[in-house]
């Protein structure tokens, strides 16, 4: 029982990490919200005042700034070459936990989409849906090499069912 949880808790944050989801920044997929000028033409709501936006004072770095694409992918491939092969032990948890899940996981997917596929084919979804509920999970458990969980074998890196 201890070693299970040992491996549960050295997995997780390992899967953590490597969740795209998770590793992103906070404010990387916030698009800016603009508000109308005092110019534009356009009133404010019955009853409410106008509120007067002000333009932030201009800052002058210090040093170059780099966008957050700049540095995630500057990151991406110090850690891909520092990586090296995977461990003996990432290969065993691959293998004994993560797989098994993952084919459970994909069966059950694919048997909901089986189950689902009619009346989504009505809605005109089918083949998104098919990409997120068959493709995807079948593709994280047979299509990357054993102890790698950041790229598939034909070096595509591994994406969420939300970037598809």
């Amino acid at each position: 029982m201890n070693r299970l949880a040992l491996v549960v808790l050295i997995v997780l944050p390992m899967l953590y990490a490597t969740c795209p989801v998770m590793a992103e920044p906070a404010d990387a997929n916030r698009a800016p919200v603009e508000s109308p000028s005092a110019g534009s033409g356009q009133l404010p709501a019955a009853g409410r005042p106008p509120v007067l936006v002000q333009p932030p004072a201009p800052v002058q770095p210090s040093a170059p700034v780099q966008s957050s694409e700049t540095v995630s992918q500057s990151w991406d491939t110090v850690s891909e070459e520092a990586q090296g092969p995977p461990s003996t032990g990432l290969k065993m948890v691959d293998i004994l936990l993560v797989r098994p899940l993952c084919l459970i996981g994909s069966t059950a997917s694919t048997a909901v989409y089986i189950a689902l596929s009619p009346l989504v084919y009505l809605m005109g979804i089918g083949e998104e849906t098919a990409r997120v509920m068959v493709e995807a999970p079948w593709r994280f458990t047979s299509c990357r090499y054993i102890g790698e969980f950041n790229h598939y074998k034909d070096e595509e890196p591994i994406m969420g069912v939300w970037e598809f």
